[in-house]
C-alpha cells in the first residue's frame, strides 16, 4: 500500500500538470570587460558550464523544470536517495560528477592498453615536434577529476580496483618524453591540507585551485619564455560569495545546495581586455601595445577559472573549446593564423582517451 508521502507526491505532480506555464529563460551573458571580476562573471555565464547543463534540463516539456525539482526533492528528502543522473551526493554535502565515465577513472576500471599508451605518446610527440620546428612551445596540462583530489568525501561503496589508473599510466608513459606535461596533483593535494581547492557543489577546481595550477603552468612556460612571470598570491585580495555549482544545478533540489567560495581580485589594474563578438566556444583577450608572447589554448571547462589568471601574461590569448568550437583537440591552422608563441593543451582527466585517438588533420 502506498505511503502517505507517496500519495502526496502523486497529487502534487498532477496538480502541477494543470498549472499554467510560467517562468523565463536564462539571463543573457554580460558583455566581456577588462575588469578581472567582470571577466570571471562573464565566463561563468557565457561558457559551457553550467549553461549547457541548464539547457539540458530546460527542454520544451510543459512544466518540466518544476516537475523535475519536485521529483528530485521527493527522492532526496523523502527517500534519502543519493545517486542521481550525472550526480553523486557524497559525504558532508560534496557532489561528484558521474557522467562521461567520470568515476571509472577514479575506480581505475578501464586502464589503457600498451598499444594505446604508445599511440598517445606518439601523438603528443608528433605535435610537439611540429610546433618546435615552427619555433613554438607546447605545454600539456591534465586537470584531475575532483574525486582524485577529494576521495575522502565519496560514499563508502565507491571503491578503487587494483588496476592501474589512466592518469598514472599517462604520466609514466611521458616520463622520459620531450613533451612538457604538467601533473597538477601534487600541488593540489599539498594545498588542500590548508585550503579548499575544488568546489563542493561543482565539478571543477575553485579559484584558489586554478591559481595554484596557473602558477605551476607559468613556471614551466618561463623555462622557454622568461617574460612569463606569474603573479603572487599577495597581489590579490580575497572575498567571499555564495555560489551554486554546476552539479547543484544538475541536482535540481529546492532549496538548492550552495556553498561559500573565495573570489580572487587583483590589487593592481587588470591589463587584459576580453573581446566581444567571438565564435561559440572562443574567448579572446588582448593587451594593447604589448611585446608579451601570443598564446592559443585548446581547452575544456576546467580552464574557465584559469583564463582570468593567464590572460595578463599574453599580448593576445585565444582560448578555444575543443568540444564546442572545433572537432579536434588541436587545430594547426588556428595556431599558425594566430602566430602563437605558446600552445597549451588543457584536458580533463576523464578525456585522456582522446589523446590516444587516431590523429586527424587537426593535429
Amino acid at each position: 500500500m502506498p505511503s502517505r508521502k507517496s500519495a502526496l507526491f502523486v497529487l502534487l505532480f498532477l496538480t502541477l500538470l494543470a498549472t499554467p506555464l510560467a517562468g523565463g529563460g536564462l539571463p543573457a551573458p554580460q558583455s566581456p570587460l577588462s575588469d578581472f571580476a567582470n571577466a570571471r562573471q562573464w565566463l561563468k555565464t557565457a561558457l559551457e558550464f553550467p549553461s549547457a547543463y541548464e539547457k539540458q534540463f530546460s527542454g520544451q516539456f510543459w512544466q518540466r523544470p518544476r516537475l523535475l525539482t519536485l521529483y528530485y526533492d521527493f527522492l532526496y528528502d523523502a527517500l534519502g536517495v543519493r545517486v542521481f543522473p550525472q550526480v553523486l551526493v557524497g559525504l558532508d554535502g560534496w557532489l561528484y560528477y558521474t557522467g562521461e565515465g567520470n568515476l571509472d577513472d577514479y575506480q581505475c576500471v578501464r586502464p589503457f592498453q600498451p598499444a594505446e599508451l604508445a599511440h598517445l605518446r606518439a601523438n603528443l610527440e608528433r605535435l610537439n615536434d611540429r610546433l618546435q620546428v615552427q619555433g613554438r612551445s607546447l605545454l600539456v596540462v591534465i586537470a584531475p577529476n575532483k574525486e582524485r583530489i577529494y576521495p575522502e568525501h565519496l560514499p563508502p561503496f565507491i571503491r578503487r580496483s587494483d588496476r592501474p589508473c589512466r592518469f598514472d599510466q599517462v604520466m609514466q608513459a611521458m616520463q622520459d618524453s620531450p613533451v612538457a606535461v604538467l601533473d597538477p596533483r601534487p600541488v593540489l593535494l599539498n594545498a588542500k591540507a590548508a585550503h579548499q581547492v575544488y568546489y563542493r557543489t561543482d565539478t571543477h577546481w575553485n579559484e584558489r585551485g586554478a591559481f595554484l595550477v596557473y602558477h605551476a603552468m607559468l613556471e614551466r612556460l618561463a623555462e622557454h619564455h622568461p617574460a612569463l612571470q606569474s603573479w603572487q598570491a599577495e597581489q590579490f585580495t580575497l572575498q567571499q560569495e555564495t555560489i551554486r555549482g554546476d552539479l547543484s544545478h544538475l541536482l535540481l533540489i529546492d532549496p538548492p545546495l550552495t556553498e561559500t567560495a573565495e573570489t580572487w581580485h587583483p590589487r593592481q589594474p587588470y591589463p587584459a581586455q576580453f573581446l566581444p563578438g567571438q565564435p561559440d566556444g572562443w574567448v579572446v583577450s588582448e593587451i594593447s601595445n604589448s611585446a608579451l608572447p601570443r598564446a592559443v589554448v585548446f581547452r575544456d571547462s576546467f580552464a574557465n577559472n584559469l583564463i582570468p589568471f593567464l590572460s595578463p601574461h599574453f599580448s593576445r590569448a585565444v582560448y578555444i573549446s575543443s568540444y564546442l568550437a572545433i572537432p579536434h583537440l588541436v587545430e594547426m591552422d588556428i595556431i599558425e593564423q594566430e602566430q602563437a608563441d605558446v600552445v597549451i593543451l588543457e584536458i580533463a582527466e576523464r578525456y585522456l582517451g582522446r589523446l590516444a585517438e587516431e590523429p586527424s588533420e587537426g593535429w
